[in-house]
C-alpha cells in the first residue's frame, strides 16, 4: 500500500511541472532522437561527425582528444580513416589472392554471362595449364 501511495505523490509532483532542468551541451555536443550525444567539429570549413555516445562525459572526452589531436596538427577525420582502412582492406585482399582463385573467379563470371560450354571448358584448360596454384596476384606485378 505505501508503494502505491508514494508512486501516486510523484505523479502528483510532475504533474504540478516538478521536472528536472534540461542540461546545456556544450557546443558541438548535440542529442539524437534515439537519446545518443552526437559529436561533431568543425575542421578546415568542414563539418566532420566524430561519433555518437551514451553518456556526456564519454562526449566531451571525444570533444576533448579532437580537439587536442587538431591542436597538435595531428587530426583525421574519421571520415579520412574509415576510407584509408577499405583501400588497405582491398589492397591485402589483392594480395593475398592466388592466381588460380583470381581464374577461378573470373570463370564463374563467365558461366553468368551466358558463354558456351566449349569457351567455358577452353578458358579453364588454359588456366589450369598456365597458373599454378601458389602464385600470388601481387607476385605477377614483377618488372621485367
Amino acid at each position: 500500500m505505501s508503494v502505491q501511495k508514494t508512486r501516486l505523490e510523484l505523479d502528483e509532483r510532475v504533474g504540478r511541472g516538478i521536472v528536472a532542468k534540461p542540461v546545456k551541451l556544450p557546443r558541438g555536443i548535440s542529442v539524437t532522437a534515439e537519446g545518443l550525444f552526437r559529436v561533431r567539429i568543425y575542421w578546415r570549413g568542414k563539418q566532420h561527425s566524430i561519433g555518437n555516445y551514451y553518456t556526456r562525459g564519454d562526449a566531451k572526452a571525444a570533444m576533448a582528444i579532437a580537439r587536442s589531436e587538431m591542436a597538435r596538427g595531428i587530426f583525421v577525420p574519421p571520415s579520412e580513416r574509415q576510407r584509408e582502412r577499405a583501400s588497405l582492406d582491398v589492397l591485402q585482399r589483392i594480395e593475398a589472392t592466388t592466381v588460380a582463385e583470381w581464374a577461378d573467379d573470373w570463370l564463374t563470371r563467365l558461366k553468368s554471362l551466358d558463354r558456351t560450354p566449349a569457351t567455358l571448358r577452353s578458358y579453364q584448360s588454359t588456366s589450369r595449364a598456365h597458373s599454378p596454384g601458389h602464385w600470388r596476384a601481387a607476385d605477377d606485378r614483377r618488372d621485367p
